[in-house]
């Protein structure tokens, strides 16, 4: 078993509205603490390959997209890449890390018309958005502190499903 260590952002606030139902993707670990993952070496491998897109996140200085742009917080990258594993990312073909103006981070994947977003805002809120193989829109999340379970599962079927289609295209 690997030992993967990271910054993550610090406890996320109670909401009322949050369904019961609702997987809980935040946690209440301070940001001076060290996240453990203790999981597969393919976990591990997966939060590697992600080594040199991280460095060049974090590089980006204030400004990068023009006057009024800011600079990636890592740790919102971090609470990203803890995301996509709950998704089960892993499986489908690596997403592009796509900067934010505001310094938030989103994943993205695009497959013909299949298109499946996920990120994290400068405040630290998740927001996701997919649509199936016809490209009609499966999920659409914004700025919350949780994925509700039935998105939670419709994301990781939409990734499921993607992954699938690309292992079939030659093109791909």
């Amino acid at each position: 078993m690997s030992l993967v260590a990271a910054k993550i952002p610090p406890g996320w606030p109670e909401h009322e509205k949050r369904s019961p139902r609702a997987i809980r993707l935040a946690t209440n670990t301070g940001p001076e603490q060290p996240l453990q993952v203790f999981d597969s070496p393919q976990i591990a491998a997966w939060l590697q390959s992600f080594r040199s897109d991280i460095n060049d996140l974090t590089n980006l200085k204030p400004g990068w997209d023009g006057t009024g742009s800011h600079q990636v917080n890592v740790r919102h990258i971090w609470k990203l890449l803890r995301i996509l594993i709950r998704l089960g990312a892993i499986a489908a073909p690596k997403p592009q890390l796509v900067p934010l103006p505001s310094g938030g981070v989103q994943a993205e994947w695009h497959h013909l018309d299949q298109t499946i977003e996920v990120g994290v805002t400068s405040d630290g809120e998740i927001f996701a958005f997919a649509t199936n193989e016809n490209g009609e829109d499966v999920v659409e999340l914004e700025d919350n502190w949780f994925i509700p379970s039935d998105k939670l599962v419709t994301l990781r079927h939409s990734l499921s499903s993607l992954a699938d289609a690309r292992r079939h295209d030659p093109n791909a």
